[in-house]
């Protein structure tokens, strides 16, 4: 062991180094100045080895490489001074990075969003595994530690800014030039390992770009920490999102989803947990398609034939099953039905308009929830039956799929939503 702290570690072998990141969080790896500061710490170690030749950075999660900032510490940022501090603080980490005497490549795997990319952009290279949540962007706020002017300098900037504009899956963002590779998780092992022995028969640092010439980098991180601070300032940090739940009861993994109805989003919400590798059952004329996810890199056309295998359709409405059971606006009449027929643990999810009426109907209202679901956002219902367990492993199963939960209450009969 190179290094070690709470949250980062650094393993060494042959003159390669690899630094672990391990932070606890709802997204995966969220980051903030004193976690930046740990990988900090672990990047000078390794540069007072003069062994190490090449460093990967990777996450030690199997969720991913980092899902945005921890929003606890952005929270924090109350005054101009606490924030020019904590956009100087990443910038001086990041900037170490980049110009450290060994190459450094980000091995990223699950989703790099916000500050994961800008650690990204600091390394000399970037490689990246494929897959149904690898999106890659910056995310609701503006860059603080540098990640817009690397990304200027690395494609200019038109290409920047349309890049900055959206969210890109791994693979695209490996054709506009962000990502040095791309390919899926069956050739991980096989293309990291090529690349490092590649570099280990004459390791390469990232080469200066004609645009450093015209680029006055100063001027760029000071208008990054600026627009950050005004984004701060304006409310833009995302709302904190109580947990909710049982320590005691953890959230059992997902193994089985049952959709009724005949709405696109049923396809939609089918293809999204097949494409996870979660058994679905569908009653409905609404086929799941993975065109989509085939063209933009999120699978390749054998795992896109793995999910459409994994979805089944059913004639009835009373035989579809699963740990969660999702029943769309037209085909809410036979909400009652289903329910009774559910083993005990399972959850119904009906739109929240029908809450009341299955309610009343319900054997077991403690498992019924509503849901309305969008393209990467949901709005989970909750009612003065509701059990945490039930709330708890229907958010976890939904943000698992991408999607950003928000949680509300009402009473039944329906009056008004509170934001919990």
């Amino acid at each position: 062991m190179l290094h070690e702290s709470e949250h980062v570690r650094v393993t060494a072998d042959d003159g390669i180094a690899t630094l672990w990141l391990d932070f606890p969080g709802t997204p995966v790896n969220p980051l903030s100045a004193a976690r930046l500061r740990e990988v900090g710490c672990a990047v000078e170690a390794v540069r007072r080895n003069p062994a190490i030749e090449i460093l990967v950075v990777r996450s030690a999660k199997p969720g991913g490489f980092c899902g945005g900032f921890d929003t606890g510490a952005l929270r924090s940022l109350v005054t101009d001074i606490d924030t020019a501090a904590f956009a100087a603080t990443g910038q001086r980490v990041l900037t170490a990075l980049r110009d450290a005497p060994f190459v450094s490549v980000a091995f990223i795997h699950g989703p790099c969003l916000g500050p994961g990319l800008e650690l990204a952009l600091a390394c000399d290279h970037r490689l990246a595994v494929t897959g149904p949540d690898a999106w890659v962007g910056f995310g609701d706020l503006p860059t603080c530690w540098g990640g817009h002017s690397r990304l200027t300098t690395l494609l200019g900037r038109r290409t920047t800014e349309r890049f900055a504009s959206g969210r890109w899956t791994a693979r695209e963002a490996a054709r506009l030039g962000v990502f040095d590779k791309a390919f899926c998780e069956r050739r991980a092992k096989i293309e990291l390992r090529a690349w490092l022995d590649r570099q280990q028969r004459g390791p390469r640092k990232r080469k200066p770009n004609w645009r450093d010439w015209f680029r006055n980098e100063a001027a760029g991180l000071a208008d990054e920490r600026r627009r950050f601070r005004i984004a701060v300032h304006a409310g833009t940090v995302p709302p904190f999102e109580p947990e909710v739940g049982d320590a005691l009861n953890p959230i059992q993994p997902l193994t089985s989803v049952g959709l009724v109805g005949n709405g696109l989003k049923i396809r939609d919400v089918a293809s999204a947990f097949a494409m996870r590798g979660t058994r679905v059952r569908i009653c409905g004329d609404q086929p799941c398609e993975f065109t989509d996810a085939i063209r933009r890199g999120r699978l390749t056309p054998l795992e896109a034939e793995q999910a459409a295998a994994r979805v089944s359709v059913h004639p009835d409405a009373e035989t579809v099953s699963g740990d969660l059971v999702y029943i769309d606006s037209s085909a809410v009449s036979a909400a009652g039905f289903v329910e009774r027929d559910l083993p005990p643990r399972a959850i119904l999810a009906v739109p929240p308009a029908a809450l009341p009426r299955v309610l009343r109907l319900a054997a077991r209202p403690g498992r019924v929830v509503g849901l309305e679901a969008d393209d990467d956002s949901a709005t989970l219902v909750s009612h003065d039956d509701s059990t945490p367990d039930a709330l708890a492993s229907v958010s976890q199963w939904l943000t698992d799929i991408g999607c950003h939960v928000e949680c509300v209450r009402q009473s039944v009969p329906l009056r008004s939503l509170v934001t919990v």
